[in-house]
């Protein structure tokens, strides 16, 4: 009985060897392969990523392209790439609770270290400075004055 059962731990050691040796060599990448593959995948990455409405939005990503930053926006929050990178964040929506989420998932998720909100509510600015997020308030701000105040804060 404990030949048989020496027997079957043996097999089932080997078994496990040999399935983890074919998924690791499955799963290795040469040099040669991984740069054909970044090659494929060029993806172009931005200096700052923009959430708000599509109008102001684009506004932003006109003044910012005029100092030099080049933007990406967003419009839904569920379509915010998670693996891209950004040095910079502006949050520039409609709602507070909208402005708040997308910096927080900027600064936690994405690790963005500058970062600008846009405060709707007076109200709500204790709540952004109890997050450190920097704000500007809404109302007849241009959206020059925005990527203006975001450098400042950089």
């Amino acid at each position: 009985m404990v030949i048989l059962a020496g027997i079957i731990l043996f097999a089932l050691l080997f078994m496990g060897y040999s399935h983890y040796h074919k998924l690791h060599k499955a799963a290795e990448l040469k040099g040669s392969d991984m740069a054909a593959l970044n090659s494929a995948e060029k993806i172009v990455e931005y200096d700052a990523l923009i959430y708000g409405n599509m109008k102001f939005a684009t506004e932003i990503s006109d003044a910012l392209n005029d100092l030099g930053i080049s933007s990406d926006s967003v419009h839904d929050i569920n379509n915010i790439d998670m693996s891209r990178s950004y040095r910079y964040l502006i949050a520039a929506g409609c709602s507070d609770l909208d402005n708040l989420t997308v910096c927080a998932m900027g600064i936690k998720m994405m690790d963005i270290k500058k970062v600008l909100a846009v405060c709707n509510q007076p109200h709500n600015r204790k709540i952004y400075e109890e997050n450190l997020i920097p704000v500007i308030f809404s109302g007849d701000i241009s959206p020059s004055e925005i990527a203006l105040t975001l450098l400042k804060y950089s």
